[in-house]
Parts: structure tokens; C-alpha cells; sequence
């Protein structure tokens, strides 16, 4: 499903299930693992034979983009300053 929504530029869709497959799976690199890679291995091999355009990688990987970092903005901010005592 996610590859049909990123090929087609439907940005909803595509954010509607990259955030629900974070919502389960509570950690980012599973989404990227278990989600993104296969689908942009589909993507890459869609665009080898000529069944999807590059403009239409081009946009799939920057819809990914917004949806991640929509993602990094959900998660807990760490405060990760030098803390200097003394």
C-alpha cells in the first residue's frame, strides 16, 4: 500500500501509514527496515523497468522526508548539551 501512495503522490496515505507503522512498532529504525526499504526496493525496481517515472522516485523519497521528520518532531526532545559544573 505504501508503495502505491508514494508512487502516486497521495502524501496522506502515505503519512497515514508510515505513522501508524511507528505508533506499533515505537522505533523508527523498524519503520525504516520493515516499511521504507522494502517499498523503495520496489520503487528502484519499478523505475529499472520502466513502470515508474523519476520524477515519481523523486517525489515518493521526498514525501518520506516530510513524513519522517513530522515523525522526529512527535518524539521527545533530549537535551543533549555539554553540562559544564564547577
Amino acid at each position: 500500500r505504501l508503495f502505491g501512495a508514494l508512487v502516486a503522490g497521495n502524501e496522506q496515505e502515505a503519512r497515514k501509514l508510515v505513522t501508524q507503522h511507528f505508533a506499533i512498532r515505537e522505533r523508527i529504525s523498524l519503520v525504516a527496515d520493515e516499511l521504507l526499504s522494502p517499498c523503495f526496493q520496489e520503487i528502484g525496481r519499478s523505475w529499472a523497468n520502466d513502470k515508474v517515472d523519476v520524477f515519481q522516485e523523486r517525489r515518493a523519497v521526498g514525501l518520506t522526508l516530510q513524513v519522517l521528520l513530522e515523525i522526529r518532531r512527535m518524539l521527545p526532545q533530549l537535551d543533549t548539551a555539554t553540562v559544564a559544573l564547577g
